[in-house]
């Protein structure tokens, strides 16, 4: 991933690099073996809702706090007493 510079010593992305990054992620994410037969629910977030969430919040938080869920699992734990 390209860095533009180091700003209060916070790497600063350019988006582009962010975009095809996130873009090549999804498609793992969708052509892998790994998430056949799961057995819990997953999703693959779309990357106009990964652009979203970016505008509205970079640079005011972290890029990685922008993209921390693009691969969203939900597991339901039921307890029998």
């Amino acid at each position: 991933m390209g860095c533009a510079l180091f700003s209060d010593n916070k790497l600063i992305f350019e988006k582009d690099d962010l975009v095809n990054e996130l873009i090549d992620l999804k498609e793992f994410y969708e052509s892998t073996d790994l998430l056949i037969g799961v057995n819990f629910a997953y999703r693959v977030k779309s990357i106009q809702s990964c652009l979203l969430k970016y505008d509205k919040y970079y640079p005011y938080i972290e890029a990685n706090k922008c993209f921390n869920d693009i691969l969203g699992i939900r597991i339901i734990i039921i307890m029998k007493f």
